[in-house]
């Protein structure tokens, strides 16, 4: 099996407006040429569908037309020969665009997943414009998206779907019941495994006011919409929290969140991006991680 990386966005990455058009239906850009910014040099990789969403993957062709389409159920995964700098759209079983994605060579031999897709794409469109403009002006140096923190998320949200199972009750009733006292519970999931991965050399520094956010119809979220609600948790930080905030925390390096159907959550750290990510590979090659939880 292939493994895993996580995908870093750069610049190549293109949002779109929710004003797109349906599945299947031609879609033309605001440029004369599509799929054409790299250097055109083949590439295989498998796009992971890890959300409980079925998926359209279309690809946009040299005529800014959306044609050839690829189903991918939920849970599913679709083998992809492509050229760098091709682009694709994915949109969810309704037609609503989720992202826009410009391959390249760095995941040749690679998976992708979906979920971490949607997650980059959105920190791509928000970081620069918004925390770290904001920490520019007050003279404190960038924060960056951490994948290892993501990754810390996603485990915590497995992990707490699995205690919602065991009790026999849905997810989304999990994560919304009694005050979001279910995002409360994932926190705590996501705090243990970090400072089980990382040890306590390394802070992480919560804030329920821009970390938790439960959803209640099931329905994934587009990069425009995370990036939509980066910002109102990003505000609401700052008028709760002033200079208190965990976006203007001089000390805090790095951050992830995490989103999927059913809830939104971000987590910061005190160490930086490039720290927590190389010693997150290190434990998964020692198969350190994930660890198993007393609770």
């Amino acid at each position: 099996m292939m493994k895993r990386i996580f995908i870093l966005f750069v610049a190549a990455l293109v949002l779109l407006g929710l004003a797109s058009p349906i599945l299947n239906n031609s879609g033309v850009k605001a440029q004369d040429e599509c799929s054409s910014s790299g250097d055109q040099t083949e590439l295989i990789t498998l796009i992971v569908n890890d959300t409980d969403s079925d998926i359209y993957m279309n690809w946009l062709d040299y005529s800014c037309e959306e044609s050839q389409s690829y189903f991918i159920p939920a849970g599913g995964s679709q083998d992809l020969r492509t050229y760098d700098g091709h682009e694709f759209i994915f949109r969810d079983a309704d037609g609503n665009e989720l992202v826009h994605y410009v391959v390249n060579t760095l995941i040749d031999g690679e998976e992708v997943s979906l979920k971490l897709l949607l997650s980059e794409g959105a920190a791509a469109g928000f970081m620069w414009d918004y925390p770290n403009l904001y920490r520019d002006d007050a003279g404190i140096e960038p924060i960056y998206y951490s994948r290892a923190l993501y990754h810390i998320l996603d485990e915590a949200v497995k992990q707490a779907k699995a205690m919602a199972e065991e009790e026999g009750v849905d997810f989304n009733e999990f994560v919304t019941r009694n005050n979001n006292e279910g995002l409360s519970t994932i926190v705590g999931i996501a705090t243990s495994l970090a400072r089980y991965e990382y040890g306590d050399q390394y802070s992480f520094n919560w804030k329920r006011t821009n970390g938790g956010l439960s959803f209640s119809d099931g329905k994934l979220r587009s990069v425009d919409d995370l990036v939509r609600q980066l910002v109102v948790n990003f505000e609401d930080s700052l008028e709760t929290d002033g200079d208190a905030s965990p976006w203007l925390d001089p000390e805090v390096q790095s951050f992830a969140f995490y989103s999927d159907e059913y809830l939104f959550l971000t987590i910061f750290s005190y160490s930086s991006q490039p720290e927590l990510d190389m010693m997150f590979e290190e434990m998964v090659e020692a198969e350190l991680f994930p660890p198993e939880l007393s609770e």
